[in-house]
């Protein structure tokens, strides 16, 4: 299942005017293209798309987001920087400290940034010494999943109106919801588990996990997560 058939990026045209939109979808597809060849940019691409969102979302809470513990100040100058160079690891901190996003999240997204910064050819040299993993393609496309998933939560949390229409299901998608039933439950830091609903829905961890976290955003499906443990 490609990642693509999970959501399709749903932007704000309150917060994104039609350029900007067009230009992060532009950069999600590149990231997802160059995925599987150059899974590193792929994580630079997805998650400066992240970034940008947080920004449109800082903007959109008023003054709430210069009122955080995170919230970074410039103590020469005796004043903030404009929102687009806070950064990705403040941005990620705000997000949690206003509740927009929780703490599994946050954390979900300082491991990917982590990986962005492996841009830098000192900070990959200093992984290599730790001998942290290579970046691979399951990371690249573990990351463009997260995203998708942190816009569509953040939408529904704003209420934000991004379709008229109720997001249709492809057969396959059925499917897979179809079999999760039949499961009952799953807790995914259960290996069995793990195994199990991999080999029933015949996908990988990442897509399995993304496409539950992105359903139960969905109030038509009942999706429950209670003590990390999924009930459909």
């Amino acid at each position: 299942m490609e990642v693509n058939d999970l959501i399709k990026l749903e932007l704000d045209p309150s917060i994104f005017d039609a350029d900007l939109s067009q230009l992060m979808e532009d950069r999600f597809k590149h990231a997802k293209d160059i995925a599987a060849d150059n899974p590193l940019m792929s994580i630079v691409h997805s998650m400066s798309v992240l970034e940008c969102y947080f920004v449109g979302i800082a903007l959109k809470s008023g003054n709430k987001a210069y009122t955080q513990k995170s919230t970074p100040s410039d103590s020469d100058k005796k004043k903030r920087p404009p929102l687009h160079e806070w950064g990705l690891e403040c941005l990620t901190k705000i997000m949690n400290e206003m509740g927009i996003i929780s703490d599994e999240t946050r954390d979900r997204c300082k491991k990917f940034n982590e990986l962005r910064n492996r841009i830098h050819i000192y900070q990959h040299y200093l992984d290599n010494k730790k001998k942290i993993k290579t970046v691979d393609k399951t990371d690249a496309e573990t990351a463009l999943g997260m995203v998708k998933f942190i816009i569509s939560n953040i939408n529904a949390s704003f209420n934000i109106q991004t379709s008229s229409k109720k997001i249709e299901l492809s057969p396959s998608q059925k499917l897979w919801l179809a079999k999760l039933v039949l499961i009952g439950s799953f807790y995914p830091e259960n290996e069995n588990d793990k195994r199990l609903v991999c080999q029933y829905l015949g996908c990988s961890y990442e897509d399995c996990y993304d496409f539950i976290e992105t359903q139960r955003m969905n109030p038509d499906f009942g999706i429950e997560k209670n003590q990390g443990v999924y009930y459909f």
